[in-house]
């Protein structure tokens, strides 16, 4: 079994649900490509996960990021939240990718600018 960016994901329970679910998603080859995406405030997914930032080209208006699971459930959260997970998946991506380790943490020094 793939182990996951972050486990035991219940959208029963956990009201981000959809942000972990998005980081589980895009975990993989293309993690490095979407963080970089992701950290430049442009949108990123796949036909399961997205993610957004607010842009006149959006539906509507929103304040925040906005995740969204199988178009039908989304959330949105505040900078600070998604920068919080960003930075949990990054790491945990890296706990699991090794290899990868540099070139994520590489990305990730755009977080603290």
């Amino acid at each position: 079994m793939r182990e996951q960016l972050f486990d035991n994901v219940d959208y029963r329970i956990d009201p981000l649900w959809i942000v972990k679910s998005y980081f589980n998603a895009i975990e993989g080859i293309s993690f490095p490509t979407a963080l970089n995406y992701l950290l430049e405030d442009t949108s990123y997914g796949s036909e399961y996960a997205m993610c957004e930032f607010p842009s006149e080209d959006a539906d509507g208006i929103f304040d925040g990021v906005r995740f969204s699971f199988l178009d039908k459930d989304e959330i949105i959260v505040s900078q600070e939240i998604f920068k919080k997970y960003l930075k949990i998946a990054a790491e945990r991506y890296i706990e699991l990718n090794t290899e990868k380790a540099d070139e994520v943490q590489n990305v990730l020094k755009k977080l603290s600018e």
